[in-house]
């Protein structure tokens, strides 16, 4: 009951933050690019659920727990991991926090 509960609470959300993150991320000649491939995992997703809700015959509980909940979760514990976007620190003149994760960035980058 409580992963069905996380499921219908956050699931919308989620995949709004996702879209969000994906365009933050994203420089603006690969926007489109990289929101196809978004959208299109998602439908995978939604397209594997069949056959696991086929194997659990009748049993839309499980379907929800083991198909839906249980990756549903372990995405939102990943959320937490993610930082700020360096556009949203800009724009919110939060430029003790740019610096450091704009070398971050950069050494990821190899750059300079």
């Amino acid at each position: 009951l409580a992963c069905d509960f996380l499921f219908g609470f956050g699931l919308n959300p989620f995949f709004n933050v996702s879209c969000i993150i994906v365009n933050e991320l994203s420089g603006a000649t690969l926007r489109q690019y990289n929101n196809f491939i978004l959208f299109l995992f998602w439908s995978f997703g939604e397209m594997i659920i069949v056959p696991i809700a086929y194997h659990f015959e009748g049993e839309w509980r499980n379907t929800m727990i083991y198909g839906v909940s249980i990756p549903f979760t372990i995405f939102m514990a990943l959320q937490f991991a993610i930082t700020e976007s360096p556009r949203f620190l800009y724009s919110s003149h939060q430029f003790d926090k740019l610096g450091p994760l704009m070398k971050q960035i950069a050494y990821e980058n190899k750059r300079e």
